[in-house]
């Protein structure tokens, strides 16, 4: 299992997270059964450790010691209660609720103390999976999130109809209203493209929206740079471009929350922070996308902010803005 990324103090968590993805893709009943408890001990164990290690060797605000007892405790909602702030102190959100975070540990408890054979749903675990690999990277970093994130090749044959199967969904026109939730099967083994977030996203976004998307997918290859792929239990995908020499995750697009997250946490790590701040001025300077910036510079840049798509994205205008910005760093750049 690759493990770039990862430091001695996360393999407890991070080997939780792949067990439950090798027990989710068994495409058995016990296997969502344990993949539900281990994605949800990850979560815990990701929390617990983050508390322990020294400042040094972990980025965000500092951790007050009522703080550092909180997240230790035995209970799981001190720790829930820990990662809410942690998340407000260092300007981080997560895509899942905090709500289902708790929900899916309710549920996880049902089952393991019921001993009947409940079988939780393959959405749910998949779920829990995204969730847990997000409260992985938003303590110990973008760069083991990707590590994390990192999903085996499926071998399980009585998993391979539900691949064909998503792909029938996500190409049927939907009825849905624009504004209803995004649902897609979940697929843990799934690779997702440029095209199945379009699909997803087609129906419950503006016409502009979508075209918005497409348009800057055409505009990071005709740059050199991939649209790449996403995984999880929705289509997703981060586009990675050239800049000063390497490869870096500029922007990404989510089908579930709908928006495009311009990725300054992972650029931050690769991108001198001038350069990274000249980007984050000129697009305040585009409208509508100010508030969503608000507190970026003293969390260090160690963030993701996403845009909404019909609210900010698709006015006449914008995308030809955010490629104009992200074109000045690429060019301020070049070797």
């Amino acid at each position: 299992m690759p493990t770039q990324g990862i430091e001695p103090w996360m393999h407890g968590a991070f080997e939780l997270i792949q067990e439950g993805i090798e027990r989710l893709e068994s495409g058995t009943d016990a296997g969502k059964r344990r993949g539900l408890v281990l994605f949800d001990e990850a979560i815990e164990q990701s929390i617990k450790v983050f508390a322990t290690i020294p400042a040094t060797l972990r980025a965000g605000p500092d951790l007050p010691p009522d703080r550092r007892k909180q997240a230790q405790g035995s209970l799981f909602e001190d720790k829930i209660q820990f990662l809410e702030w942690y998340l407000a102190e260092s300007g981080q959100q997560l895509v899942t609720p905090i709500a289902s975070i708790r929900w899916y540990h309710v549920l996880r408890n049902e089952i393991y103390h019921a001993g009947n054979g409940m079988v939780p749903e393959l959405k749910h675990v998949a779920d829990m999976k995204d969730a847990a690999v997000e409260v992985f990277g938003a303590l110990f970093g973008h760069r083991a999130a990707d590590a994390a994130r990192i999903v085996p090749p499926l071998t399980s044959a009585n998993l391979e109809p539900s691949v064909p199967a998503v792909r029938r969904q996500l190409d049927a026109p939907s009825q849905a209203p624009r504004g209803a939730p995004i649902h897609v099967p979940a697929s843990p083994t799934r690779r997702w493209s440029s095209d199945d977030v379009i699909a997803a996203l087609r129906g419950h976004v503006m016409p502009e929206s979508l075209a918005a998307v497409q348009r800057l997918v055409a505009w990071t290859t005709e740059q050199g740079g991939s649209p790449g792929t996403g995984a999880g239990a929705q289509p997703s995908i981060s586009a990675w471009m050239v800049i000063g020499g390497v490869w870096v995750s500029t922007w990404s697009c989510y089908a579930r929350s709908r928006t495009i997250a311009i990725n300054f946490g992972t650029l931050i790590r690769k991108v001198p922070r001038k350069e990274v701040q000249q980007l984050a001025q000129d697009l305040r300077r585009i409208p509508g996308v100010a508030p969503y910036l608000v507190g970026l510079e003293s969390s260090g840049f160690r963030r993701w902010p996403g845009l909404p798509l019909d609210a900010v994205v698709a006015p006449p205008g914008t995308v030809i803005a955010i490629e104009q910005a992200l074109q000045r760093m690429i060019e301020a750049l070049a070797t």
